[in-house]
């Protein structure tokens, strides 16, 4: 943000003065403070980076919560946060109306709505919503017999709704590695766009549902293909509850954590690049597997500043389109300038962002998820040995 700006407060010190002015009454709620919050990306590059240890995520974190507390929020925001997403009916019927709604715009916009029915903005583009969601689809998944190992598949708003194929590249993955998957039918969205928009009552509903749900799963091992989800049953809810979910939130793991010891070399021919999310980047501190994996399926080609936020952030890129573009353009060049037919990444929202970027800007490349990539060089190779 600094980097675009030049602006004091929207960087890190600039949001933790403005938190010890707050916390002092020395300041009030105005228009320029809530725009300093809002404007925080959650990158978490500057918790990486910051030399006396400050989370400033977690500060950021709190701040919005107090912010929401003392200011409120909408009533169509708790509506949509607090009845239609811990709701899975409500929430796939809200997707069914956006999905038909998106089919009446025009062509050469594939639709302003996010994974979210909240937001309507005619800035964002995405591609089509899913006409069968990936949990739809899991119905059809069948126990794998004689499997060693049996893991839960945490799937997240994006991967359900509008990429649904990452999802059945993860369940036909993990089957060749000889593992079977259970993708619990009353897992909710992970709750980021909420803790985000610092509505903590809301958070805790969609957190405690997901627990119990892969807790009634009986696994002991749960899975997570976006960056994002990852980042938040991991780090958010035990900030959120306490001690009593470091049970589960140590069972989650990145997708690529678990496969990158599973995946054998294959004679990949496809020329890929990476991009870091930042939740896995910044969020999880894992960086070197998925370039060990790529480099064993596939022709790969580091690109530059690969660990340079995308400019995604959830809703940041909705209230803040015209930075998270500019911040995209930096990631955008970094692309264009490698000989990879394939920008690969381990994240649902950058590939959101990625992919609008590249057709904006005619680059002759395709984004896909890592585990994509990974499962078509493994297919017909048979199980590692």
């Amino acid at each position: 943000m600094f980097a675009e700006t030049n602006d004091e407060l929207m960087v890190a010190r600039g949001r933790l003065t403005l938190a010890e002015a707050i916390a002092r009454e020395q300041l009030d709620y105005s228009g320029k403070y809530l725009r300093s919050l809002k404007s925080c990306i959650r990158c978490l590059r500057c918790v990486d980076a910051c030399p006396s240890g400050v989370d400033v995520g977690e500060i950021v974190r709190l701040m919005r919560i107090e912010a929401a507390r003392e200011l409120g929020l909408s009533p169509l925001t708790k509506l949509v946060f607090r009845r239609v997403l811990p709701n899975r009916w409500l929430y796939n019927t809200a997707i069914r109306l956006a999905s038909f709604a998106q089919r009446l715009l025009p062509r050469e916009r594939e639709g302003p709505l996010r994974h979210l029915p909240l937001f309507f903005r005619g800035e964002r583009s995405i591609p089509p919503l899913a006409r069968r969601s990936f949990l739809e689809r899991a119905r059809d998944y069948h126990a794998l017999e004689g499997a060693e190992r049996r893991v839960g598949f945490f799937v997240g708003c994006l991967i359900n709704y509008v990429y649904p194929e990452v999802g059945d590249a993860v369940v036909r993955l993990l089957n060749r590695c000889g593992v079977d998957v259970v993708v619990p039918r009353e897992q909710v969205c992970c709750g980021a766009p909420v803790i985000g928009m610092g509505d903590d009552v809301a958070a805790r509903t969609l957190a405690a549902k997901n627990i119990r749900a892969f807790r009634d799963a009986g696994v002991d091992t749960i899975l997570v293909a976006c960056a994002t989800g990852g980042k938040t049953l991991k780090h958010d809810y035990p900030r959120m509850f306490g001690e009593e979910t470091a049970e589960f939130s140590s069972s989650v793991k990145d997708i690529v954590e678990f496969v990158r010891d599973l995946v054998p070399t294959v004679a990949g021919n496809v020329k890929v690049t990476y991009h870091d999310p930042c939740h896995l980047r910044w969020g999880q501190g894992i960086y070197r597997e998925p370039r060990e994996v790529l480099n064993r399926v596939a022709q790969y080609e580091e690109m530059p500043d690969a660990d340079r936020c995308c400019g995604m952030g959830g809703t940041f890129s909705l209230f803040f389109h015209d930075l998270s573009r500019k911040i995209a353009a930096r990631k955008l060049d970094a692309i264009a300038a490698t000989d990879a037919d394939v920008v690969a990444t381990a994240c649902p929202g950058c590939m959101l962002q990625l992919n609008e970027g590249i057709a904006r800007r005619d680059i002759r490349k395709s984004v896909k998820h890592l585990v994509e990539i990974i499962e078509e060089a493994s297919r017909n190779q048979g199980p590692p040995t």
